[in-house]
């Protein structure tokens, strides 16, 4: 896979979302046999991606984990360290970003995992953080 572009597509939120995302991925793979699709996407998201056809590899963040009990902390290290080495072409937000807390935090996350290209929606002006962005309307 060396001369293969990775991409990252990040879709944190949910099983609802993830499903909602599932024609787009598989579209993306239909369209680019050469890409190497990487999927971030919740814990409980994970079980089911893990069975997508489409995708190269799914890495799970306990991010609602993290939200009761903060001992999920070196999980999500290790999740964040793990993703640096892969070094993604793209790391794509599936998801609408609705505040500036998760603009944020979703800006912090790409940075941290140092991706060339950043892409998301700019619903209301929250993808300041990105390269590439859609229009609300778009989505």
């Amino acid at each position: 896979m060396k001369d293969e572009k990775r991409i990252l597509l990040a879709c944190i939120a949910g099983i609802g979302d993830l499903v909602m995302a599932s024609k787009g991925i598989r579209a993306m793979r239909n369209g680019n046999s050469n890409l190497e699709i990487h999927l971030l996407t919740t814990t409980q998201a994970a079980v089911l991606a893990k069975h997508y056809p489409y995708l190269d590899h799914v890495w799970s963040l306990p991010i609602r984990e993290f939200r009761k009990e903060k001992s999920c902390i070196p999980g999500i290290m290790r999740t964040i360290l793990g993703l640096r080495k892969v070094h993604f072409e793209i790391a794509a937000n599936l998801y609408r970003v609705m505040s500036w807390s998760g603009a944020l935090r979703m800006g912090f996350l790409f940075r941290l995992l140092r991706a060339k290209i950043k892409v998301g929606h700019d619903s209301k002006g929250f993808g300041i953080f990105l390269h590439r962005k859609a229009r609300a309307e778009i989505f």
